[in-house]
């Protein structure tokens, strides 16, 4: 077992020696902006089954798989109009997306239904191995199944069996990594997607997309929603819409309804003030709160008791929300915000700013 510490002097010729290691059909260990990974070749029968000795997983669980670029990914899977939202959106970062596979990697990578999971990491060191070696590798947590998430290496090695360690051909170790969660994992293949795991928060960058009409713009708040939705097991999440009279803003709340299963048709509720709808996720009720406080600017918290909406499998949508503002920031630690802009563009296109809470 060969170990490089990386420096920036000598992270090429460790990526260099990673390459070398996977061509041979061996097991790297490597960093990853969430956790270290454990890397094979992941056409490479020879090199799947080390690994899986390696990890001593059950057999029948899926491992993904690590790509540099959606271009690469549409090698080995087919990506619907939803993953193209999340890889557009979303990666290089701590995402993992559930697609279809082609069936170009070794079957006992993908699930029983035949899907695979891809992840491109924003990690220097994991994007220049993935983009120089060309071919998919495994990006599976180097943890043995059950032990902890492996940041540091000696840690690592500490809960490995020698027999474990012997399998292991190179380390690349980037010292301890920072302690956040591993990637979230969202299956894009079917009807409503779903969140397998809640991981690593990837809307902490503000970004912004184009629509150019409003069912784009009810997509566009669909395929956020839909980023959110593990969430929703232990706060309630809270779009804040802001954008003059007609932007768009009731269309996004649309799309947010139809994350959450809505059936009923979402209207403004500039002049009932509050609208309430009912969804369901997976087998989850959900509260869709639609509230527009154009009319009255002066309302206050109480007087619509939203205390009582600071639930669990609750989301609200708000329009005109300054007279809400404040209570909601006194919740904070209780509720997931996100502050949502509408803004027109050229050509009656709309400019939609992701700035977080």
């Amino acid at each position: 077992m060969n170990r490089i510490y990386l420096t920036p002097s000598t992270t090429r010729a460790g990526v260099k020696a990673a390459i070398a290691v996977l061509q041979a059909g061996g097991l790297v260990i490597y960093p990853t902006e969430t956790v270290y990974g454990a890397g094979v070749d992941a056409t490479n029968p020879q090199a799947v089954s080390r690994l899986l000795a390696y990890k001593k997983r059950p057999a029948g669980m899926a491992i993904s798989v690590l790509e540099y670029s959606k271009e690469s990914a549409l090698e080995i899977a087919e990506l619907n109009e939803a993953a193209h939202t999340l890889y557009d959106s979303f990666l290089p970062g701590p995402l993992t997306v559930i697609s279809q596979s082609k069936q170009k990697i070794d079957l006992r990578l993908e699930s029983e239904l035949g899907t695979v999971g891809i992840r491109i990491s924003s990690h220097p060191v994991a994007q220049q191995m993935a983009r120089r070696y060309g071919k998919p590798i495994t990006a599976t947590s180097a943890n043995a199944s059950g032990k902890a998430r492996p940041y540091r290496i000696d840690s690592l090695l500490a809960d490995l069996s020698p027999k474990q360690r012997d399998l292991i051909d190179l380390i690349l170790d980037a010292g301890e990594l920072p302690r956040v969660e591993p990637s979230t994992v969202i299956d894009t293949t079917r009807e409503v997607q779903t969140v397998y795991r809640a991981g690593a928060q990837f809307h902490s960058v503000s970004r912004s997309e184009l629509s150019y009409s409003e069912d784009h713009t009810r997509k566009i708040a669909e395929e956020l929603a839909v980023s959110f939705l593990h969430v929703l097991s232990e706060k309630p999440l809270i779009f804040v819409l802001e954008g003059e009279m007609g932007a768009g803003k009731t269309c996004f709340a649309q799309g947010v309804a139809a994350a959450l299963g809505v059936r009923s048709i979402v209207s403004s509720p500039t002049f009932t003030l509050m609208k309430e709808y009912e969804g369901r996720i997976k087998n989850h009720t959900v509260r869709f709160i639609h509230l527009d406080c154009w009319r009255v600017p002066e309302i206050r918290p109480e007087e619509l008791e939203l205390e009582r909406y600071l639930k669990p499998y609750t989301v609200i949508c708000i329009e005109w929300a300054p007279p809400l503002l404040p209570f909601f920031r006194q919740h904070r630690q209780d509720i997931v915000i996100e502050r949502i802009v509408i803004e027109e563009g050229e050509n009656d296109s709309r400019i939609i700013k992701y700035l977080g809470a």
